[in-house]
């Protein structure tokens, strides 16, 4: 479980438009024992300067597990867009992703 928050703004009016924008994200995750992983988050924002909001919901699940000793993740998911700003998706979107975890050298 987790949060992460930031808020960035222009401070040159002169070279375009102005932005105002606080970021929030936060974030809980459950690890079974044998190797999958759930995950709920919202990667929301908001532009002030607009007055409009970005809330994508994201519940996502891996699974852990090694093709000839390459260890790698299998996983997919579900973005629901709660809230959509003008240039946002709308409506749900699926992600399906394979990663595959290199050793350090």
């Amino acid at each position: 479980m987790g949060f992460l928050a930031s808020h960035t703004y222009s401070v040159e009016e002169s070279i375009g438009d102005t932005y105002s924008t606080t970021f929030v994200q936060p974030f809980i995750d459950y690890t079974t024992e044998w190797g999958t992983t759930f995950e709920l988050t919202s990667e929301t924002a908001y532009e002030w300067n607009s007055d409009q909001w970005s809330v994508p919901v994201t519940l996502t699940a891996s699974q852990y597990f090694e093709l000839e000793n390459i260890p790698m993740l299998l996983g997919g998911g579900v973005k629901y867009w709660a809230e959509s700003a003008e240039y946002d998706p709308e409506g749900a979107t699926l992600n399906l992703n394979l990663y595959i975890l290199l050793p350090r050298t």
